[in-house]
């Protein structure tokens, strides 16, 4: 069944939850025919379950400590926001300075793009485009184009859009990303690459110690082969060694050990420069290819 708290589309379709600890790493490669494709709890997304699909319009919030979160709709960030009314995401910033208000800043997508809107914080929202920094005010929303950064009290985000594009041989890959929480957990254990030719997936191991850190570990060793034209199997699966090296030093403490599940797709060239998918796959969750209606497999 396919997992409904992830979804990547156009590549790695869906991940089911994970069920076992970590195991013997799978890559099968396959000619690609055409056009296709949060570290800390500083900030944690917390969106309520929708079944609606991940998009190009979907924007990725980087803060200052390394977190990030993807936002798709309406949104509050603050020290604890609470919402009067139904938002996508309350987003909880660790601010021991108290710079940042309880419930600071509004932020929502519409077609225009994302937009924000200060909440009357204590030490004020700005926003800086091009390196012109001007207030946020809370009268009228302000526009948050990609690559800008918002300033909240001492903090930092920069906005980034989720999707992207790369040319990999006779190949076009153009992706998006989306991850959330789901409906049974307290925090997102997921864990992403999403850029050329690493577009993967892990999962934490529900009831184990540590899966947020398990996905991330895993996925950081396989960011290790961006930028390779040629990826073999080889490869791969020395990138899974460094990331099961690095599980063992997670602390485990009275719990199950650390695990995670790995799904996705490396974009890969053979030795006569053709473009091929390398599907991987640790644990039981898996990728899905989805067709057009009416085109043939």
């Amino acid at each position: 069944m396919p997992n409904r708290d992830n979804a990547l589309p156009a590549v790695i379709a869906a991940a089911p939850r994970c069920r076992s600890s970590l195991s013997a790493p799978v890559a099968a490669t396959a000619r690609l025919s055409g056009p296709a494709l949060a570290k800390s709890p500083c900030a944690q997304a917390v969106p309520r379950p929708t079944g609606a699909a991940a998009g190009p319009g979907q924007y990725r919030l980087e803060f200052d400590d390394g977190t990030e979160v993807v936002v798709r709709g309406s949104g509050l960030i603050g020290r604890a926001p609470a919402a009067d009314s139904d938002v996508e995401h309350l987003i909880q910033l660790v601010d021991d300075g108290l710079s940042v208000s309880r419930t600071h800043l509004e932020f929502g997508v519409g077609d225009s793009g994302l937009w924000i809107r200060d909440c009357g914080s204590t030490n004020g929202s700005h926003i800086d485009v091009g390196g012109q920094r001007t207030p946020v005010g809370a009268a009228l929303p302000v526009a948050a184009p990609p690559g800008c950064v918002i300033h909240l009290g001492a903090r930092r985000v920069r906005v980034r859009t989720t999707s992207g594009r790369a040319v990999i041989g006779a190949a076009t890959v153009d992706w998006g990303v989306a991850t959330r929480r789901g409906a049974a957990r307290r925090q997102n254990q997921d864990a992403y690459s999403a850029e050329a030719p690493v577009f993967v997936v892990a999962d934490g191991m529900g009831g184990h110690a540590a899966g947020d850190v398990a996905s991330r570990e895993m996925v950081d060793a396989l960011r290790t082969l961006r930028g390779d034209l040629q990826v073999s199997r080889e490869m791969f699966a020395a990138a899974v060694a460094d990331a099961r090296a690095q599980l063992g030093r997670i602390p485990a403490g009275d719990g199950p050990p650390p695990g995670t599940t790995l799904s996705g797709v490396i974009v890969t060239q053979s030795d006569d420069d053709e473009p091929h998918w390398m599907v991987v796959n640790v644990g039981d969750s898996r990728t899905h290819r989805m067709m057009p209606a009416g085109s043939a497999s």
